[in-house]
């Protein structure tokens, strides 16, 4: 009997062991769930004459951990439910411990007078600890029997009926602004996660339209085009009151959201505009970004464009640097070139794309510590150092737009401004590109520095040799 007793108090002990290793395992196993999760809120709005009564929810709140809340600076009536925790206001702060996963608070505020438009930014409460992962706004509008509101977040639905007006705004994110106006507007289709909407007489400009469609945009955005409100800009929710201040906020958010894709240096985070330009196939951003992008159209072949474009955009979440962009160029041309690695500093002096051949150039029977400048398939060379070791002696006039160069009984005289030169009191013309200076060095075609100076330039593998004629 005693046996028996032990035997039923033992297994009862098991049994009890394992209901509360099992209550204990679920209660760590939902405590973590709630810890690693976001809060999300519910957010009911009443507007009516007597202005608007607000009634904010929080849910997945932990149990007895504290939070503060921040209300609105024109709030009134604040209250908690004191039912589901504890809750003690301070002004406008409140320190709340719910004792359960949901906590609500309630409060009024005064609405502006109605105009043709109404905006509302600092209208709900804020959490202090934690951000807010989903937020859901329902609206019900008792007041104003025309036009419609807007918000950040998606519109998930919405009702007009004779006495009220019902709306239903759901996103990821905390609450943003809250907009309404009297007068129509359209929604454009512009893409996953932006809304625009625009008035109905008002075209949208193609190009910005397919622009935004083609980013790739985090964070849900609403563009509102009208001229019934003053501009305003946040996060999620833009103001504007024409097609020129769309333009510029698309040009805002193509340039983010091509930082956001690539991983630059603080101080060469401004090539992401030249990435933006590749992308749109267009000038774009800053002069100097224009004017480098105009560089790769002049020298890159219609394929050869394709193709870097293609390497360059295929990088993203890689480092992207002056080199890399260097590198990638380099290789698609064949040719080196340090291009953006010049030109890395934003606010510096734009410098030429220029392409090296990376032969060596053995001039005279020496190997010159230069290369050949690539421009299109045509080589050029150092002006003054490959003369000199060819033997002619080069001065410059005191004018500098003028060269004298002397070899035996032969002078030349080069009037740079003038693509002419004179051989023994000769006058010859020359072709406007024969000469051409790059980064303060004036260089010479191959073919000119053959005719001119009467030397033979030979490629041979991976050399390239200047010579004097044997005459």
């Amino acid at each position: 009997m005693v046996k028996k007793a032990l035997l039923f108090s033992l297994l009862l002990m098991i049994i009890s062991g394992g209901i509360i290793f099992v209550q204990w395992n679920g209660y760590e196993g939902s405590s973590k769930a709630l810890s690693d999760n976001e809060l999300e809120q519910e957010i009911q709005i009443i507007y009516s004459e007597q202005g608007f009564a607000i009634q904010q929810t929080f849910h997945h709140l932990q149990i007895d951990k504290p939070l503060t809340l921040v209300f609105p600076i024109d709030a009134e009536n604040m209250r908690c439910e004191t039912k589901e925790g504890k809750c003690s206001l301070n002004g406008l702060s409140a320190m709340i411990t719910p004792k359960d996963h949901t906590f609500t608070v309630s409060y009024r505020l005064n609405a502006p007078p109605v105009k043709s438009s109404m905006l509302l930014t600092n209208w709900f409460v804020k959490v202090k600890e934690t951000e807010i992962k989903k937020t859901s706004i329902y609206l019900t509008d008792k007041k104003l029997r025309t036009g419609n509101w807007y918000s950040g977040l998606k519109t998930t639905g919405g009702q007009k009926k004779n006495l009220i007006s019902y709306y239903e705004f759901q996103g990821n994110g905390g609450a943003d602004a809250l907009y309404w106006q009297s007068g129509p507007l359209v929604n454009v289709n512009a893409g996953v996660n932006l809304a625009l909407y625009m008035p109905p007489e008002t075209k949208a400009p193609e190009q910005l339209v397919s622009s935004l469609k083609s980013l790739d945009i985090p964070k849900r955005k609403t563009i509102i085009v009208t001229n019934q409100h003053a501009v305003y800009s946040s996060d999620h929710f833009h103001i504007l009151n024409n097609s020129q201040q769309l333009a510029e906020l698309v040009n805002t958010i193509q340039l983010n959201d091509m930082k956001n894709k690539y991983r630059f240096k603080e101080s060469e985070e401004w090539l992401a505009e030249i990435m933006v330009a590749l992308e749109l196939n267009r000038v774009f951003g800053s002069q100097k970004s224009q004017k480098m992008y105009q560089y790769l159209q002049q020298q890159l072949t219609p394929e050869e464009q394709e193709t870097y474009k293609v390497e360059v955009l295929q990088m993203k979440g890689e480092p992207m640097t002056a080199e890399q962009l260097d590198r990638m160029l380099s290789e698609v041309k064949g040719l080196e070139t340090h291009f953006f690695q010049e030109n890395h500093d934003a606010k510096s002096v734009i410098k030429p794309l220029l392409f090296a051949d990376t032969r060596s150039v053995i001039v005279n029977g020496k190997v010159m510590t230069f290369k050949a400048i690539n421009q299109k398939g045509v080589l050029l060379f150092p002006f003054q150092s490959t003369l000199r070791q060819l033997g002619f002696d080069v001065k410059s006039l005191s004018n500098s737009q003028s060269l004298l160069v002397n070899k035996g009984a032969d002078t030349y005289r080069f009037d740079l401004d003038q693509h002419r030169f004179i051989l023994n009191e000769e006058d010859y013309g020359l072709y406007e590109n024969a000469l051409a200076t790059y980064n303060g060095e004036l260089y010479i075609e191959d073919i000119w520095l053959q005719k001119i100076f009467l030397v033979a330039v030979n490629e041979q593998g991976d050399q390239i040799i200047i010579d004097p004629l044997d005459l």
